[in-house]
């Protein structure tokens, strides 16, 4: 679907649309739209709507459906599916503002019934998307938290071990010694296994990319986990993207996913603020991380990647320079990228996110 000027609009059908999507926006209190009204977060939601509509992408009922479906517009709102669907409308807006070619749910795989979620033509060069948002768990202020963040240890055992010494020699004294601030503690769980199986649904839907498409895969989080999910793709212990031997999934299960394009998206639809625009992909903390076991660099075929960089919007190139700074910074005074790192790249660069 080729985006160009806009499309003739029936100006009947955008006024009836636009009713039914007020009115479910009124009906659900716990909708963010709702929850959200007086902010900038609703005229900004209008706009892109009106965008998508003038544009011709939402000229059938079957588009219309899946764009009330994903915003969970349709029925009761589940939190978890809006945040899945609103990450792939904001890739598909993105899209169509900018007027590039595309094709959503594209099936790529003649032998198997799976499609990926965008797929952007930009001459004979294609660009393979599929978008993942994990589930997250909503923090409560009487619970102590403990976030282990990656796998420091090189098995399984070694890891439960030290973690069960972890939660009887401070964990629990510190619930005990809180004076009623913490009712308990709870482990969170690493959530390395949901991006290893992100990679895998990703391996099971991309074909092997060559000198004229790239496979990418999106992953859309909280701004909080932002850090955690680097870690999982980078730390020097169990980095899916640094490590053939990490504990978790042996790189021939995700060699087929050239890039993973982590992306904050969903925080300014759980948190928004004015003064930015939650529904523009190129407002959030974009980073392109290559994956060196993928088939195609394993090949030297380094096509696509410095296009990616172009054609969507990111901060990679700011974040590396910033890495190389922070890190003869840490090592200088001893101390840990881990917590500090992203801490400052955010609070620096993207105030308008971290700082809420």
């Amino acid at each position: 679907m080729t985006q160009g000027e806009e499309t003739h609009m029936d100006k009947d059908d955008f006024a009836e649309f636009s009713r039914l999507i007020v009115t479910q926006i009124r009906e659900n209190e716990e909708h963010p739209l709702h929850r959200f009204c007086a902010c900038g977060y609703y005229p900004d939601f209008f706009s892109m709507f009106e965008t998508l509509y003038k544009r011709g992408y939402l000229n059938t009922h079957k588009r219309k459906k899946a764009f009330l479906n994903r915003l969970q517009l349709r029925g009761s709102y589940d939190e978890m599916k809006f945040c899945q669907g609103v990450s792939e409308l904001l890739f598909l807006y993105y899209a169509v503002d900018r007027h590039l070619d595309f094709s959503a749910d594209q099936k790529l795989l003649t032998d198997a019934n799976t499609d990926v979620d965008l797929q952007i033509k930009e001459g004979d060069f294609r660009y393979n998307i599929e978008i993942k948002c994990p589930a997250f768990e909503m923090d409560h202020w009487n619970v102590l938290k403990i976030d282990p963040s990656f796998r420091a240890l090189p098995d399984r055992e070694s890891h439960l071990r030290e973690m069960c010494k972890l939660e009887s020699e401070i964990a629990q004294p510190a619930v005990e010694k809180s004076g009623g601030r913490f009712t308990h503690y709870e482990v969170k769980k690493i959530a390395d296994e949901k991006l290893r199986d992100f990679l895998r649904s990703g391996q099971s839907k991309f074909p092997e990319s060559d000198d004229r498409s790239i496979n990418i895969l999106a992953v859309s989080v909280p701004i909080n986990n932002f850090e955690n999910y680097w870690s999982f793709l980078f730390n020097q212990f169990s980095g899916l993207f640094v490590r053939e031997q990490n504990g978790i999934c042996p790189p021939a299960e995700y060699d087929k996913v050239d890039i993973v394009y982590l992306t904050s998206l969903v925080t300014g639809h759980l948190r928004p603020r004015d003064g930015y625009n939650s529904w523009d992909l190129s407002s959030c903390c974009n980073l392109l991380c290559r994956n060196p076991f993928s088939r195609k660099y394993r090949r030297q075929s380094y096509r696509g990647y410095e296009e990616a960089t172009r054609i969507l919007p990111n901060s990679t190139e700011r974040f590396d320079a910033f890495y190389a700074e922070f890190k003869v910074y840490a090592e200088e005074r001893q101390l840990p990228l881990q917590g500090l790192m992203f801490s400052a790249f955010l609070a620096e660069h993207f105030p308008h996110l971290w700082n809420q």
